[in-house]
């Protein structure tokens, strides 16, 4: 029987910004949501979804061949905020604008696994703070507000094969394989 693996391609950020958001969420941990873990926050390009073990190799030399001619660049994140919208919320991100650079490089990834997905959601990058709980977020009485303005640059040189699994009962974003830009 094959195994499969639940994967995806993301970015990966920095420890000081991962640390930093983990101090934003913590200001929401009285409020009822999941927050990220520190360590699975991460920039999703392209959601894969369960693969077999035998497809991994190919994934793997098409992401090396595709990030070959991508130089590092930077992404601009800006804004805290509820997702789909501040009235009825299932997420809280922390958003920014697509670049140039970043929008190439997702449909770098994108053309070179278009065999396995015909993803056609357009491309919002953000990182996902939490998870909202529903259920209890609409029995709140006040609804609170989450969306902050918070400027950070983050550099991107890189880009990862990260699986999701669990690991002692919690969901972790395990990197399999980093892909170094412009190598």
């Amino acid at each position: 029987m094959l195994s499969t693996r639940r994967l995806f391609v993301g970015i990966p950020l920095s420890l000081r910004l991962q640390k930093r958001l983990s101090s934003e969420i913590a200001h929401f941990e009285h409020l009822p949501i999941i927050p990220t873990r520190n360590g699975n926050f991460h920039i999703t390009l392209m959601f894969l979804g369960f693969i077999n073990e035998e497809g991994i190799p190919d994934i793997i030399e098409a992401l090396e061949d595709a990030v070959v001619d991508i130089e590092p660049f930077e992404v601009d994140l800006s804004e805290i905020r509820a997702e789909p919208n501040a009235e009825h919320p299932t997420m809280i991100w922390f958003a920014g604008e697509a670049s140039e650079a970043l929008v190439g490089l997702r449909n770098a990834v994108a053309n070179a696994l278009a065999y396995l997905t015909p993803e056609s959601k357009s491309f919002r990058p953000h990182v996902t703070l939490a998870k909202i709980r529903r259920g209890k977020f609409e029995a709140l009485e006040s609804k609170p507000e989450f969306d902050k303005t918070l400027h950070v640059i983050e550099p991107v040189d890189s880009i990862a094969l990260f699986e999701s699994t669990t690991v002692d009962g919690k969901r972790a974003y395990l990197p399999l394989v980093e892909f170094p830009l412009g190598t």
